[in-house]
């Protein structure tokens, strides 16, 4: 059937694409499970000076390069 991700299933060659993307990207997957947290925290709270630039552009080239690897 394949690797199940956020409720769909990866085939071998994606799920083996996205491992590499969090290895390169992040360093490893509680990296980037831990980021996504704090994503999920910034939605929630988010309001003008809540957090800077730099953090909210850190989210946002998160969710692109997951997004990209998921195309």
């Amino acid at each position: 059937m394949g690797y199940p991700f956020l409720g769909f299933y990866l085939d071998r060659m994606e799920n083996q694409t996205l491992s590499e993307w969090i290895i390169e990207s992040y360093g490893t997957k509680e990296e980037v499970r831990k980021r996504l947290d704090f994503i999920v925290f910034m939605l929630h709270f988010l309001q003008e000076d809540t957090f800077s630039p730099k953090e909210i552009q850190d989210a946002a080239e998160l969710l692109k390069g997951l997004g990209e690897v998921l195309e």
